[in-house]
């Protein structure tokens, strides 16, 4: 259990901007198993808006999420760029 848990806090602990260009290759492929994690690897998406208080905290939250689970590939990226018309 303890090499377990450490696996879980390996890696970086940030949280990568991407823009539309980036989604297929910093998403949808790091998603897919390797041989460095062969059942794939969790990918979360944070989809924000600059200036409303409510993404500024949940920002927070993400970033604490992050370095917690570093395995997992955090990501964010204005919700705009990822689905037009994205309601605020």
């Amino acid at each position: 259990q303890d090499a377990r848990l450490r696996r879980l806090h390996e890696g970086p602990a940030e949280v990568l901007f991407i823009r539309r260009d980036d989604f297929v290759k910093q998403v949808t492929e790091a998603s897919l198993a390797t041989p460095e994690h062969a059942r794939g690897r969790w990918v979360v998406v944070f989809l924000f808006k600059d200036g409303l208080e409510g993404c500024a905290r949940m920002a927070e939250c993400v970033e604490a999420l992050c370095g917690k689970y570093r395995r997992t590939k955090f990501v964010k990226m204005v919700s705009t760029d990822c689905i037009a018309r994205y309601p605020d």
